[in-house]
């Protein structure tokens, strides 16, 4: 007695092996590939996160700048009205004021601006000043793209 099976030639083994060698070139090149957009992705993160940096310094300098006109206003003013006066006096140009409000923006980013507010709080209080926003904003919208307001 004969069996006869099903038996595979080694023509169709050449040809499964030349699919399997196929995939594995589509798979490799489609993981080089991948590999290169997260390379540039991460390069240009890196950039952003830099250049972000370097405003987040300047607004810090010029934080630093106006804490030391309202330290000196503290020294030099005995009531409110002549407090918020030397305050307002001595400001820098870049800087706006709005009741008991200063405001400024820092720089530019990639269509990015960092806008910045803190409140001047009256002589009498322990701290010189309070913060109101803090974010970076779109150019091509007034909206935060990001916004915290956990200082103290």
């Amino acid at each position: 007695m004969n069996k006869t099976g099903y038996r595979i030639g080694p023509g169709a083994a050449s040809i499964l092996l030349v699919i399997v060698v196929v995939s594995m070139s589509i798979l490799g090149i489609l993981a080089l590939s991948e590999s290169k957009s997260e390379v540039r992705l991460s390069e240009k993160n890196a950039l952003f996160v830099e250049d972000k940096s370097r405003l987040e310094a300047e607004a810090v300098q010029t934080l630093a700048l106006l804490d030391a006109i309202l330290l000196k206003a503290r020294e030099n003013a005995d009531t409110n009205e002549a407090y918020f006066e030397y305050i307002y006096n001595e400001i820098p140009g870049c800087v706006s004021v709005e009741d008991d409000c200063l405001s400024w923006t820092q720089g530019s980013i990639h269509n990015r601006t960092l806008y910045l507010k803190i409140k001047v709080l009256p002589i009498e209080s322990s701290v010189r000043y309070e913060w109101l926003q803090h974010r970076l904003v779109s150019a091509a919208d007034s909206s935060s793209d990001w916004a915290f307001d956990d200082f103290e």
